[in-house]
């Protein structure tokens, strides 16, 4: 998928082959396959790892795991795909609705704009089941061995970690905190102005 992504980097990077996909939903497909594959699949790999090692419980369903990886990996890159391939064929980005009162190029990139959909509920599906697995492992509390990790050694000048940050609970409480900051503003944007066509957030 990085290779994907690459390559469609070099296509935006060129100035007379960006003239082509500029501003379609090239763009979207290329930071999708770039950033929502290989970045998220590295980070969905290292908390299934990390997860085990870091609470000494046993991964819950781990078949539920290594499905959830896949469907994201296959859903990310049918709708990346699909947004590449509709974007050369001029599918705007940005654009509530792409039918253009029914021309004909409109018309020919509308299956791949439902295939990118079909792409879009793989990964719904994913989202879910990797949470499942986590809240799966921390309600079963089956103890786990042989599940020793190696961390590197501090420097000898280095200074203790105060206790309170060497709980993995509050980090994840943090994560969650700023995870809701972030997302309070446009959800409640799109609470108050639901469906098509709704005015756009400012940010400055």
């Amino acid at each position: 998928m990085f290779i994907l992504g690459g390559f469609g980097g070099l296509v935006n990077a060129s100035y007379s082959m960006d003239t082509v996909v500029h501003n379609t939903i090239w763009i979207v497909g290329h930071f999708h396959v770039t950033v929502g594959g290989p970045v998220a699949l590295t980070f969905l790999g290292a908390a299934y790892w990390m997860i085990p090692r870091l609470t000494g419980r046993a991964l819950w369903k781990p078949e539920w795991a290594l499905f959830q990886t896949r469907l994201w990996f296959f859903g990310m890159l049918i709708m990346s795909l699909s947004m590449h391939y509709a974007g050369l064929l001029g599918a705007p980005r940005r654009t509530a609705d792409v039918g253009y009162l029914g021309a004909n190029v409109a018309n020919s990139w509308e299956p791949l704009m439902l295939l990118a959909a079909a792409g879009g509920f793989f990964l719904f599906i994913s989202i879910p089941t990797f949470v499942a697995v986590a809240i799966g492992t921390l309600l079963q509390n089956a103890k786990t061995e042989s599940m020793e990790a190696t961390f590197a050694a501090p420097a000898e000048s280095a200074a203790t970690t105060p206790p309170m940050l060497q709980h993995v609970f509050r980090w994840g409480v943090l994560a969650l905190l700023l995870a809701v900051l972030a997302y309070a503003g446009p959800l409640g944007e799109l609470l108050r102005h639901p469906g098509y066509l709704a005015p756009g957030m400012r940010t400055w």
